[in-house]
């Protein structure tokens, strides 16, 4: 082969290696077909953002301008959207793309709907939107971090007509009495949809939604993080009507890796009732799995669960809280403030007497400027 030849193949190669995707620009978006995800997934390293150039607008959440960002669209077959850029680290896990953004548009490229941006070097990211307009043309951009042209790669992508547990319309259903398994969730790449709830210190952000059909009147609702549980901090839960809006009972954490508890009375059975779960927005670390567990009976937390107390019996150390416990029922009228963690505790009387006590400090507990009535 002559020096010609070697040159001119030289060159076709690198053309080769370093032609720019097919989807380059806005005009040039790959079509997918809006219908069920199951259906609506590519193969793995599909498509890749190496020597992806950048147009039109970055999202507004992303961390960086990207510049590497290849062009999807979509005709809305429902009002609802789910879309998953997958990597993972390898193209055995979807790709090799790190540090993803992901953003969805109207027709014309330039007004944003959602974005969202990467939890971790190889999460991916994921979009949700529920007021698509059946019939209209959307786009999706997908990029990466430009802090190095390393974080270009190749992903998978999965694209679906309806949305999943981040947005309210997608809430996970929950059978009653049951228990997911360990870090069976997660607010990692979560967003906002609705209201957060009125005890929480900070507006969430990274909310998760679940529903449940009441069996009884009453409800007793658990997340669980720490250890293999979950990897969630400073939590959030609140309980609300069918609407999502109306709230009837709200608890966040004391400490970082606090399980939560709410109970609630007076649900109506065979209505459908949310739970939503979230975690203080101070910063995006604080995002994690979870696990969650549902039953129908209430906690000493409410009258109707009140524990029974065997008579002439004490219990174990440090064996109760008042720690995200609720107010229901009364104060006390010789309390000097109203209180508003109570616990419950019965007993049947088996003389015309009784004295009852409160242990608390060192071993037998933590309790301080406590009542009880």
């Amino acid at each position: 082969m002559n020096r010609f030849s070697l040159s001119l193949l030289f060159v076709i190669l690198s053309y080769v290696a370093w032609a720019q995707p097919a989807n380059n620009n806005f005009a040039s978006a790959v079509s997918l077909t809006h219908g069920p995800l199951a259906s609506g997934c590519s193969a793995n390293a599909a498509y890749t953002t190496v020597a992806a150039t950048g147009d039109m607008t970055a999202g507004n959440c992303w961390n960086t301008s990207g510049g590497s960002n290849v062009w999807f669209k979509f005709t809305a077959t429902t009002t609802k959207m789910h879309f998953d850029v997958i990597a993972g680290g390898s193209v055995g896990t979807g790709g090799t793309l790190q540090h993803a953004y992901a953003a969805l548009w109207d027709n014309t490229g330039t007004i944003q709907l959602v974005c969202n941006t990467y939890a971790t070097q190889y999460s991916g990211v994921s979009l949700n939107y529920a007021n698509l307009t059946i019939g209209q043309d959307y786009y999706i951009s997908v990029d990466n971090h430009n802090g190095s042209t390393g974080y270009r790669g190749t992903f998978k992508i999965c694209l679906g007509d309806d949305v999943d547990y981040d947005y309210y319309e997608g809430a996970t259903t929950l059978a009653m009495n049951s228990t997911s398994a360990n870090a069976a969730y997660t607010t990692v790449m979560a967003t906002r949809d609705k209201n957060n709830a009125n005890c929480w210190n900070t507006n969430g952000g990274s909310n998760r939604w679940f529903k449940f059909v009441a069996t009884t009147t009453t409800i007793t609702a658990n997340v669980y993080t720490g250890g293999a549980e979950g990897s969630l901090q400073h939590g959030y839960m609140a309980l609300w009507e069918a609407d999502g809006t109306t709230q009837l009972g709200c608890v966040q954490y004391v400490n970082q890796y606090d399980d939560l508890e709410i109970s609630a009375v007076g649900l109506t059975p065979g209505n459908t009732y949310y739970i939503s779960v979230d975690n203080h927005n101070g910063t995006s670390g604080y995002r994690g799995s979870f696990k969650i567990g549902i039953n129908d009976a209430v906690t000493y937390d409410y009258y109707e669960g009140a524990v029974a107390l065997v008579m002439n019996s004490t219990s174990a150390n440090a064996a109760y809280t008042t720690v995200m416990a609720t107010r229901d029922k009364n104060h006390a009228n010789c309390w000097n403030t109203n209180g508003g963690s109570n616990r419950w505790f019965k007993f049947v009387a088996t003389t015309t007497t009784i004295t009852a006590n409160v242990y608390t400090g060192g071993a037998e507990g933590s309790l301080q400027h406590g009542y009880m009535a």
